[in-house]
């Protein structure tokens, strides 16, 4: 009988756009419900959040990640929701869940989306 090898692990970077305001508590609230879903399903990731926008990353088993992704794109709190990547990885960058909040957008900086590939890509 063969081992068994161990389900493929991807990451992947996307990026949605609030679908309405959200109240501090409501960020609060996302944050943990995402951390517990997460956990779970044995996902690890970050997410932020800026002004009305969200940019996350999500590495685990490929089953979970997809199925999670699923349940994001009909989530009625995200809209616009992209993938900026997604791609095989051989171990884990985000080991522990955490959710952060960046400033509010500033004409002129860098955007926000290529900040969070630039991270990504920095902790492969």
């Amino acid at each position: 009988m063969a081992a068994r090898r161990p389900p493929q692990l991807v990451q992947l970077v996307y990026a949605s756009t609030a679908a309405h305001d959200l109240s501090e508590a409501d960020l609060e609230s996302l944050a943990d419900e995402s951390r517990r879903r997460h956990e779970a399903a044995e996902l690890t990731g970050l997410l932020l959040h800026q002004g009305d926008d969200f940019f996350g990353v999500i590495e685990g088993p490929e089953r979970s990640l997809m199925a999670r992704m699923e349940q994001l794109i009909t989530d009625p709190r995200h809209a616009r929701l992209r993938v900026l990547r997604e791609e095989p990885i051989a171990r884990r960058r985000f080991e522990n869940w955490s959710y952060g909040t960046l400033p509010r957008k500033v004409p002129g900086a860098t955007s926000a989306e290529a900040f969070i590939l630039s991270l990504a890509r920095r902790l492969k």
